[in-house]
């Protein structure tokens, strides 16, 4: 913190790094301290609107990644904006070695577009 206080260089860099993050006005505390994560992390993916397809942010899209996970490659994670209901199977579920790792029930009931 006294770096920031004390060198103007130092503290306009961190503001040019917020200023161009993409923040919505509503975000609560938690989810900020995430975003602030992401900003330090040495290993990010990011992207800006000069990435997205022709139609915008209405598009529905999905995009997916490799990643390695604890010793563990996955292919095709799918990435959530948050927006969206994530399936997997259980056998991708428990590939990573992450201990901890429970499933729980849920009375939540899933139904395609046809209604199925």
């Amino acid at each position: 913190m006294s770096l920031l206080l004390s060198s103007e260089a130092h503290r306009e860099s961190l503001m040019k790094i917020l200023s161009v993050a993409h923040v919505t006005k509503d975000i609560i505390v938690d989810q900020f301290d995430g975003v602030i994560s992401n900003l330090t992390s040495r290993a990010c993916l990011g992207f800006s609107d000069d990435d997205l397809p022709p139609q915008g942010r209405a598009h529905n899209k999905v995009l997916h990644v490799s990643i390695k996970c604890m010793n563990t490659h996955l292919s095709k994670v799918l990435i959530d904006n948050g927006s969206s209901l994530n399936v997997m199977p259980k056998t991708t579920l428990m590939k990573p070695t992450i201990e901890g790792v429970v499933l729980r029930q849920s009375s939540m009931i899933v139904r395609a577009f046809d209604d199925s």
